[in-house]
């Protein structure tokens, strides 16, 4: 079984950056000194996933979402872009992404979490996706 995280991942950058981009900037690895806001593409955690001998993975992706606005709407009003753009709720439904050698059979919230960072400005949301899929 390959694993799917790496091109997952690169896909996910790919859907949140063009095309139709969420409107934030959009970080796998946040450069020092980075203005807010922005999503950040985070941790992965991959378990095997296969079904009937066609081999998967089920993958859930973490967001951290940035934002220096006061209340909690910034980081609810990503965590919202980022879902709409990601999530498959069932099978037709078109994939909202493409996988390099994977199918993205489903995809969906799995926890969202907005909390004030302990600097007392700044607010920090935490998105889980999950999705399963494939090898091609």
């Amino acid at each position: 079984m390959k694993n799917a995280t790496f091109e997952l991942k690169k896909a996910i950058y790919t859907r949140l950056t063009s095309g139709t981009p969420i409107g934030w900037k959009v970080y796998d690895d946040v450069p020092v000194g980075a203005s807010l806001p922005y999503v950040e593409i985070g941790e992965a955690i991959a378990t095997d996933w296969s079904q009937k001998g066609q081999p998967g993975q089920s993958i859930l992706i973490t967001f951290h979402l940035w934002s220096d606005i006061h209340s909690q709407k910034e980081a609810d009003m990503m965590a919202d872009g980022v879902t709409q753009s990601l999530t498959v709720t069932n099978s037709k439904t078109p994939s909202a992404i493409t996988i390099t050698g994977f199918n993205n059979i489903y995809s969906e919230q799995d926890s969202y979490r907005s909390i004030k960072d302990p600097d007392g400005e700044t607010r920090h949301g935490i998105l889980d996706i999950r999705f399963l899929v494939q090898e091609a």
